[in-house]
Order: structure tokens, then sequence, then C-alpha cells
């Protein structure tokens, strides 16, 4: 499924991260919207599966950020 059906109808995505996000101990695709924080994974090849987490903007009130590189 496409993220845009786990949107709501006015709802506009305004970010998406173009690598993966680590969550838990998995990977997920990265979309901020106008109402909410989205990480997304379609898992499986023949039976797909959608994993989604969403939080609404106005429940977050902390956020870490840590970067790993070569560097």
């Amino acid at each position: 499924m496409a993220i845009q059906d786990f949107m709501s109808p006015n709802e506009v995505i305004k970010y998406s991260a173009s690598g993966l996000v680590s969550h838990a101990g998995r990977d997920f695709k990265l979309h901020i919207t106008n109402e909410k924080l989205i990480l997304h994974n379609a898992r499986g090849l023949i039976f797909k599966k959608d994993d989604i987490i969403a939080h609404r903007l106005e429940e977050i009130s902390t956020m870490g950020y840590n970067e790993r590189g070569i560097i």
C-alpha cells in the first residue's frame, strides 16, 4: 500500500527522508506531514504487509537524533 492510504484527506507530506530511520530495532522510511510523523515499512514479497507507526505532532514533546557515518 502507498503511504497516502494511511493519511487523512487533508493531510499533506511536508518531508520524506531519503534514507532509512531505525526505530525499535527495525528500519523505516520517515515521513512528516502537516499533522503527524509517520514511520512506514513495507514487508514481504508475496504476502505484502505494512508496518506503520504514527505519532501526532502535538503528542511529541522530545525527540532524539543520532547520525552514524564513515567519518
